[in-house]
């Protein structure tokens, strides 16, 4: 029997420079939308040659490849689709990462091979291969143009529903009777998970591009201290506040921010001075 044919292709071009869609990306994120991307194309053409899964797989293996931190390159995969760099349709319809260029430099590629399997719900719109008798059309996932999209693109929105499921808040009301502005005391029934807080803190480095300040070793440092800080009897989760209603998030991951922007600073500080 022979060996079927290798999907993949083994090499792959990359421009000298990049369209504005990445150089955005990488001004908004920062260098390691460079190597994450990079990867994904790596792994895009390697197995099925003009498409890929997303999954938690998926960040696994970019995290094998350049260390790192899932969520973290999650942030910058979902901006890249947000910026059109992968095709949006595509990826809301079946979850798969791919686009129109990217299609088109694989099946250059693969006109030299003798059989290459097609999905065609995952064509994006301009790439036609029916006129080459090397491509088996597959059917197979037809049903799936309208799967439930579980993954949401703006993370910021997908961490307020995370947390506001596992957070209950207690608030109690004291008004000052004087000329200042009321004060209300709110308190975190369920605090957060160090997990949680971390989580925040490295989503928070790769929104704000700071992942050549801030290692993944540093914000586990960093999310301990923030965390004994707030577990303490003394502060115990408590967050003073004007008359306005805080939701859950706003009580600590505003905290976070916080936190987060006087590590940076003092961070900066030191760089300085040590030169």
């Amino acid at each position: 029997m022979a060996r079927p044919t290798k999907q993949g292709i083994e090499y792959f071009p990359v421009d000298v420079q990049f369209d504005d869609k990445i150089e955005l990306l990488i001004a908004d994120v920062g260098s390691d939308a460079v190597s994450t991307i990079i990867t994904l194309w790596q792994l895009i053409y390697q197995n099925h040659g003009y498409y890929i899964e997303y999954s938690e797989d998926l960040f696994l293996l970019i995290k094998r490849r350049i260390m790192l931190d899932q969520e973290i390159s999650k942030v910058i995969v979902n901006k890249a689709i947000k910026r059109g760099i992968f095709n949006m349709t595509l990826f809301k319809n079946h979850k798969v990462l791919t686009s129109k260029a990217l299609q088109k430099r694989y099946f250059d590629a693969a006109k030299r091979k003798k059989i290459v399997n097609v999905n065609k719900n995952y064509l994006c719109n301009g790439i036609n291969v029916n006129d080459n008798s090397t491509y088996l059309l597959d059917d197979v996932n037809n049903n799936a143009t309208n799967v439930d999209v579980d993954v949401e693109v703006d993370v910021k929105e997908e961490v307020d529903v995370e947390v506001k499921e596992d957070v209950n808040i207690v608030h109690e009301k004291k008004v000052e009777k004087s000329n200042k502005s009321k004060k209300i005391k709110y308190v975190c029934d369920n605090p957060p998970s160090f997990e949680e807080v971390k989580n925040a803190m490295m989503i928070w480095v790769g929104e704000k591009g700071l992942s050549n300040i801030f290692s993944a070793e540093m914000i586990i440092d960093i999310a301990e201290s923030f965390y004994d800080h707030y577990n303490s009897p003394e502060v115990n989760w408590t967050y003073m506040a004007g008359g306005n209603k805080r939701t859950k998030l706003q009580l600590w991951n505003s905290k976070v921010s916080q936190w987060m922007k006087r590590e940076r600073d003092k961070t900066q500080t030191n760089r300085v001075r040590r030169k």
